[in-house]
């Protein structure tokens, strides 16, 4: 391939709206991002040129690891909006600091993956003064090094030395980042520590770690669903993802290996799927590819890496009420029925024509409520419902946490585990040092003034009855928008008053209050919010019309980081638009 400048790998790459959203959620003006975020940009895009990101995952693509990382800083950054950083540091030090941070938010993102072309990939190529010449980054970039021309590569996965990619970007910080502005940061000396240690591998908690994590998952994720499958010819690894679609093909069509339709399948045609017992469906395809030749395929105590698979690529339907690609399900046929938990294949993605589709089973399939989560399951966070889908067991535990949170709990932050809980001594002399909001003492003297409402009953008005929330809809009270978890006021605090008449009226307020209006007091008092101008909780957003004309307006509390309670986050809905006063009418 040619070696390219910046200005041409932008035009090749379409990437030039894909900049201009970093520089918006930088929050730096135009001069400010020509001068120190655009060139850095052109010196990494010189650097990566058309490599891939990876050899059969995502990003295969020529130009994969220029788009991935570029997609990575934009994710990071829109995640950095709203956070106070560093974590527990005073208001003053973090307004001191705002730039600083969110400059080194960029730098890390942009430089996450560098190690890739040292350690996965084998670069050659040729210059002037050198033919089938191995390039060493170190060195250079290639077009630093007069290189015309250059072929890509893959190490053989023994050969990989992940450590040494680990540690290659904070050894190419350097040829990034300009030293006046390596100084800049370093006048503020932690900062520029913690994002040396997160380059150097060394560091992989920590506000910075945990920025580029969630936008490495979001850039990962939307690649999977909706991103081209082109490969480099050089590549000899073929997907897990190929593999598994192929194998499956194949002995469906066999119909001896995953028999349907009958007492003791394995699967059963309904509702325009094919519903597949999970763990036979894994030790089945496990076996076909076995006997196959072909042993590179997860072992038998990681099904859950071939549901995720399945998933990642939209192979399977996720079920709305956990997120997952597993459904509990009773199978009822004609003179048998069993309660089993299954993949729900839709037969398009298994049959390439309508005439091929098998024929429907006699009976049915009725959808289970999802197991209730066992306390080591509850903690590490709910699972996102599908797009378009109902938001079960969510928004009531959102409420109730955000209500619930600052008696016992510090400033939040994205993650807990930054920064150490400080004492905090409610009413009633107890000291709490826990850092759980789930606080057993505080939870007791709660409720003796101030009730702590129980959200069981709402997450039982979400399983049936028709009275699910539905998000990214008309007529929704939950959207997802680019700055968060957007909650319809005063309609979703009205709905989850409703379902809590005692708690509700027992919450302070006027007698003219709307019923709710002390639930949407209670999250905004959280500190989770996003504020508009004047420091009002509700922001307004506008419905887009047609012909660009605004349409319906929309009064709300938006929640940041919907990552605490979703994983992974809903797309936001792009019908929905700030308004361009960004405020809303206070009703909080």
């Amino acid at each position: 391939m040619p070696v390219l400048r910046a200005p041409t790998l932008i035009t090749r790459l379409d990437a030039g709206g894909l900049i201009a959203r970093i520089g918006d959620h930088a929050h730096a003006s135009a001069d400010n991002f020509q001068r120190h975020y655009a060139p850095v940009i052109d010196r990494f895009l010189e650097f990566a040129q058309l490599l891939p990101a990876s050899e059969s995952h995502h990003h295969a693509q020529p130009g994969g690891m220029a788009l991935h990382t570029l997609e990575t800083v934009q994710h990071a950054l829109q995640r950095r909006q709203g956070l106070m950083l560093p974590p527990g540091a005073p208001t003053e030090a973090q307004q001191r600091q705002q730039h600083r941070w969110t400059y080194a938010v960029f730098v890390a993102a942009l430089l996450h993956d560098t190690g890739k072309a040292a350690h996965d990939l084998r670069i050659t190529y040729d210059s002037p003064a050198h033919a089938n010449a191995v390039w060493n980054p170190l060195a250079g970039s290639l077009p630093a090094l007069a290189a015309e021309r250059y072929r890509v590569d893959f190490a053989h996965g023994a050969a990989r030395d992940y450590a040494a990619h680990r540690r290659f970007p904070l050894v190419l910080l350097p040829q990034f980042v300009p030293t006046p502005v390596l100084g800049w940061l370093a006048e503020e000396s932690a900062l520029l520590q913690e994002l040396a240690e997160y380059l150097c591998g060394e560091r992989r908690d920590g506000a910075l770690a945990e920025l580029v994590a969630v936008g490495d998952r979001e850039s990962v994720r939307r690649n999977l669903l909706t991103g081209p499958r082109q490969r480099f010819a050089s590549a000899r690894n073929v997907p897990l993802i190929e593999r598994l679609m192929d194998a499956l093909r194949k002995m469906l069509a066999d119909g001896a290996w995953l028999p349907l339709n009958r007492d003791g399948a394995a699967g059963w045609v309904a509702d325009d799927a094919v519903w597949l017992v999970s763990k036979r469906l894994a030790d089945e395809v496990r076996r076909f590819l076995h006997a196959q030749g072909d042993t590179a395929v997860p072992g038998e105590d990681k099904n859950d890496r071939l549901f995720d698979v399945w998933q990642e690529y939209g192979a399977v339907v996720p079920n709305p009420a956990t997120g997952g690609a597993v459904w509990r399900a009773r199978v009822e046929g004609a003179d048998y029925a069993h309660e089993l938990t299954l993949l729900r294949f839709p037969l398009a993605r298994l049959w390439p024509e309508a005439t091929g589709f098998p024929s429907p089973m006699q009976g049915r399939i009725v959808v289970l409520p999802a197991a209730e989560p066992t306390p080591a399951a509850a903690s590490q966070g709910a699972r996102a419902a599908a797009p378009g889908g109902p938001l079960r067991h969510h928004i009531g535990p959102i409420i109730v946490r955000l209500h619930t949170g600052p008696r016992c709990s510090i400033r939040p932050t994205m993650r807990r585990a930054w920064s150490r809980p400080r004492p905090v001594r409610p009413r009633g002399g107890h000291r709490c040092r826990r850092r759980s909001v789930h606080c057993r003492p505080c939870t007791k003297i709660q409720t003796n003034s101030h009730p702590r409402w129980r959200w069981r009953s709402w997450r039982g008005c979400s399983r049936g009855g028709g009275r699910s929330l539905r998000y990214n809809e008309s007529g929704a009270l939950v959207h997802f928008v680019t700055e968060g978890l957007f909650l319809v006021s005063p309609g979703v605090f009205r709905a989850y008053a409703e379902a809590h008449p005692t708690a509700s009226s027992a919450e302070p307020g006027g007698a003219r209050d709307w019923p709710g209006k002390a639930v949407q007091r209670a999250v905004c008092g959280a500190g989770w919010n996003r504020k508009g101008p004047r420091n009002k909780s509700v922001l307004t957003y506008r419905v887009a019309g047609r012909e660009g004309k605004p349409g319906k307006a929309l009064n709300g509390v938006v929640v940041l980081h919907p990552e605490r309670f979703f994983a992974p986050v809903p797309p936001a809905n792009p019908h929905l638009q700030r308004a361009p006063d960004a405020g809303g009418q206070p009703t909080a």
